[in-house]
């Protein structure tokens, strides 16, 4: 299953590797995108307003879009009622974070996941790794 990218620059796609995450898809030769491992779930954990996953690569790097990072973090969280922030960064703290000084977020106070009108959908299966809808 795919999905159209969230972002021309930086999107999260879905293969029945699972999780891929991708640069710019433009000129991307689809066979080589269709043999990349994506990412399986190797820590979950629910936390007060939503939750994170530690996700490892699941093959070997097809570094279609540079280099593939081995392992990376999932935070999502329900912010508002009507406001969920999905945040996706390298475990080893290497690529560069834009500072909260320079672009800060307004997080609300946080609701549960039944308080929120937004859903985020996810699935772990040991077949096709790790996904989200």
């Amino acid at each position: 299953m795919r999905i159209r990218p969230i972002a021309t620059v930086l999107a999260l796609c879905i293969s029945s590797g699972g999780l891929a995450l991708a640069g710019n898809q433009q000129g991307a030769d689809a066979g080589v995108k269709d043999k990349c491992p994506g990412y399986k779930v190797e820590h979950f954990g629910k936390v007060k307003h939503g939750f994170d996953a530690t996700l490892e690569l699941a093959g070997t790097p097809c570094n279609i879009y540079g280099k593939d990072i081995q392992s990376l973090i999932l935070s999502v969280r329900f912010d508002t009622k009507d406001r969920l922030h999905v945040h996706v960064r390298d475990a080893a703290g290497k690529q560069y974070q834009i500072p909260h000084s320079i672009i800060s977020l307004d997080i609300g106070a946080g609701v549960n996941e039944q308080g929120s009108s937004l859903r985020f959908s996810y699935y772990h299966d040991p077949k096709t790794g790790f996904g989200f809808e």
